[in-house]
């Protein structure tokens, strides 16, 4: 979702997805905002990709979007500038 609209309207557009009728579906990194990564012919193993050949493989691969989730070694791995404390009494 990041991808196509922005990630400034990520929150808003799973906002939406909850007010609308029905059974509301996120898929995994959609929630954060996760943007696709790039994925080059001899990476791609989706069969949609690779049928249509090298030419015109990243129209129909569906491979940036099964990307593992973008940690790094940062604090709050990376997904959070905050500082987090856990308070105890």
């Amino acid at each position: 979702m990041a991808t196509r609209f922005g990630a400034e309207l990520v929150d808003a557009l799973n906002m939406i997805t909850l007010l609308l009728p029905g059974t509301p579906t996120t898929y995994n990194g959609e929630e954060i905002g996760m943007e696709d990564t790039d994925v080059s012919w001899e990476q791609t193993k989706d069969t949609a990709g690779i049928t249509v050949g090298p030419e015109k493989y990243k129209l129909f691969s569906r491979d940036p979007e099964r990307s593992p989730m973008q940690w790094n070694a940062g604090i709050n791995a990376g997904l959070c500038k905050l500082r987090l404390y856990v308070y105890s009494r």
